[in-house]
């Protein structure tokens, strides 16, 4: 294998090793995501952005359970 070759997978390697888990589950759902309907995508959408706002605490809602959502 040339310089550049090692060079490029080395590259690729620290790159690689700096993608945390969270990218990696967000880009797990990217082919559902992409398979659904467009007024299906839209809401879901809409439904992750509302959970994750309601997690995060930013509604006020602190006390925030996940048996509650429907």
């Amino acid at each position: 294998m040339s310089k550049d070759g090692v060079r490029y997978q080395s590259r690729q390697l620290r790159e690689t090793a700096e993608v945390d888990e969270d990218q990696l589950f967000l880009l797990s759902l990217l082919s559902t995501l992409k398979n659904l309907p467009l007024q299906i995508k839209k809401a879901t959408k809409i439904k992750i952005l509302t959970l994750l706002n309601d997690a995060s605490g930013f509604s006020g809602n602190r006390t925030f359970d996940y048996a509650d959502r429907t």
